[in-house]
């Protein structure tokens, strides 16, 4: 059939409709008309929220997949990480070297995985390898744990660290290396097993000498590698040499990182205490690593529930920005959590997880599907939807009122961001039947 008969067939149709539809309005109360359907209007409101700063206590550090490292000054405050992880001793001790054996090289690799400042100007860094003074305890680190350091250095390298796909080098200590390499030879108490290895060599500590103006990430675990390579006659006697080797690395061990901010110098200086509420000055603070986190008073809600009879809550934005300008090459957090707090200032915990808003079309009363607010380069802004919180609010099925804004990487790097507080922003977007 051609394209004017298809149409020709649609119009009869259309026809056919109008005319049961007239038919219809004239029938009286089952009609479409006007008199029978009351109109719906449409408004948005903005909730009012009051801001102000908490300092949370105790974020886990240990087994974070970053062992943070450097220093740097940001308007967040004055930040310094050490960096710490043990070693283990995976040589097989069933196969030592012989007595002919030489030791021929050793290599000590790291990986990186972030940097605060992503400038090349930034990326240089003097790392230094300490041997760690006492005992590595396997138990629980936060960002303000630490372990003392011994002034033996065990590697070290000045590194342009300008590619995270990259494996870098330090230069280990060569006499620490022989006696590594003799001891497990010579079969010495101290290379009997992974224990007494570590009795000798608890772990190390990685600190950044000379450039104060960037924070970096090693890669924790078996990427942090020292390998020793060396040969011996082949044991057959044909003369040839076998190559072999065997490694230490941070696989299956402890490791952590402290971190320490000054925040005297800035308009933060008087969030010190944990779980304590501060009045947020002219801008207000998110900061990973550093813990200083933005508290929203959201009982506007309560407010606007009260106040409407019979409303739909068709959509309800929430936005956070656009931020302060941060420096051309340093990012803010990724995203941000809603997470739910009270008067003692503390994440609301569910288990292993924390209680937060929800995602749209989730259970509400869950903790394993938290909103993201998604961060927009373009714009500078954090955003998403908190619809079905809000029609829940509504209905009062469940309420909250303060809820932090919580960075999704707050254990995970230094990264903050500024805001007006006049930027954090509930929009409801909702309808109600004309009156």
């Amino acid at each position: 059939m051609n394209l004017l008969g298809k149409i020709r067939i649609f119009g009869a149709f259309l026809v056919a409709g109008l005319i049961v539809f007239n038919s219809c309005e004239d029938s009286g109360p089952f009609g479409l008309g006007t008199e029978d359907v009351a109109p719906l209007e449409f408004f948005t409101e903005d909730i009012p929220i009051p801001v102000s700063q908490v300092l949370i206590d105790s974020i886990n550090s240990r087994g974070t997949g970053r062992l943070l490292t450097g220093a740097v000054n940001s308007p967040a405050g004055q930040m310094s990480a050490t960096a710490f992880s043990a070693l283990t001793f995976e040589a097989d001790v069933t196969d030592r070297p012989d007595a002919a054996a030489t030791l021929d090289s050793v290599k000590f690799s790291i990986n990186f995985n972030y940097l605060y400042d992503e400038s090349e100007v930034n990326s240089f860094a003097s790392i230094k390898a300490y041997k760690i003074q006492k005992s590595f305890p396997d138990t629980t680190y936060v960002t303000s744990s630490t372990l003392p350091l011994s002034n033996e250095l065990i590697a070290s390298a000045d590194l342009n660290i300008v590619d995270l796909d990259s494996t870098y080098e330090l230069v280990l200590d060569q006499a620490w290396a022989d006696y590594v390499f003799s001891g497990f030879l010579n079969e010495e108490d101290e290379f009997e097993n992974d224990s007494t290895f570590n009795r000798f060599m608890p772990g190390l500590g990685f600190v950044v000498e000379g450039n104060q103006s960037n924070i970096f990430s090693i890669v924790s675990g078996q990427d942090l590698e020292i390998r020793f390579y060396y040969s011996q006659p082949a044991a057959d006697g044909s003369g040839l040499t076998d190559n072999k080797e065997f490694a230490i690395t941070g696989e299956g061990k402890p490791n952590f990182f402290n971190l320490t901010v000054d925040r005297s110098a800035t308009d933060y200086s008087a969030i010190q205490q944990p779980a304590t509420e501060y009045a947020s000055p002219a801008y207000s603070l998110v900061h990973s690593g550093g813990a200083v986190i933005t508290k929203l008073d959201i009982s506007g809600l309560n407010d606007f529930s009260e106040s409407k009879d019979n409303a739909v809550i068709n959509l309800v934005e929430f936005t956070v920005g656009p931020i302060l300008d941060l420096p051309e090459d340093v990012d803010p957090p990724a995203a941000l959590y809603m997470y739910f707090t009270d008067d003692q200032n503390i994440p609301v915990r569910d288990g292993s997880n924390f209680r937060g808003i929800q995602r749209d079309g989730t259970n509400v009363l869950s903790s394993a599907f938290p909103v993201t607010l998604a961060y927009d380069e373009e714009t500078k802004t954090y955003s998403n939807s908190i619809t079905t919180f809000v029609q829940s609010y509504y209905q009062d099925v469940f309420r909250r009122n303060h809820v932090f804004l919580f960075p999704t990487d707050i254990n995970q790097s230094v990264n903050s961001f500024q805001i007006n507080p006049d930027d954090i922003n509930l929009k409801i977007f909702f309808s109600e039947l004309s009156r």
